[in-house]
């Protein structure tokens, strides 16, 4: 039996918050390629984080994202515990 993912990224909700922001404001969107650029973390980082393909997260990674958001690490990454089995 395969294990449901438990811990998922909350990136692609603070980019779409971002951008309700900057549309509000008249400015364009924030892109994945600008958050990788501002961040020099790797395009295909940000793209695992925004799709939750990726396996595992980095500190240095967590600490780029909270920095440039301005967020803390649970605005990025959330817990769901696992439903009780039943018999």
């Amino acid at each position: 039996m395969q294990s449901e993912i438990m811990v998922r990224s909350k990136l692609r909700v603070l980019i779409a918050s971002e951008n309700l922001k900057r549309a509000q404001s008249g400015l364009p969107a924030l892109t994945q390629q600008e958050v990788a650029e501002n961040t020099r973390i790797a395009p295909s980082v940000v793209n695992g984080l925004v799709t939750n393909r990726s396996k595992r997260v980095d500190f240095e990674t967590l600490n780029k994202l909270c920095k440039f958001f301005d967020v803390q690490p649970g605005d990025i990454l959330e817990y769901t515990p696992d439903e009780p089995q039943s018999e």
